[in-house]
């Protein structure tokens, strides 16, 4: 999931162009990335413990292919992608 835009800003900066590119609608703060949109929201309401989990991974593989200092973790809350990245 390599993008174009994934280059310039600092780890997070970097992480939601690319993530909004694929529609998560990243929230960033000082420290963190909440995700307004999960793609595959109608997916996750029947099966979250899989779908949860695959996004995690895909996340994670986002970051390590940006070679960014983040932690992608589970943070279910209303609202928002059940994955939150931590700088």
């Amino acid at each position: 999931m390599a993008d174009e835009g994934a280059t310039g800003g600092d780890d997070l900066e970097r992480a939601s162009r690319v993530l909004a590119r694929h529609g998560y609608e990243p929230r960033a703060s000082t420290r963190k990335i909440r995700l307004a949109n999960c793609p595959f929201d109608r997916l996750a309401t029947q099966h979250a413990e899989l779908v949860c989990g695959m996004n995690l991974d895909l996340i994670g593989g986002v970051v390590d292919g940006l070679g960014a200092h983040l932690t992608p973790e589970l943070a279910p809350r209303p609202g928002f992608c059940c994955i939150r990245v931590r700088g």
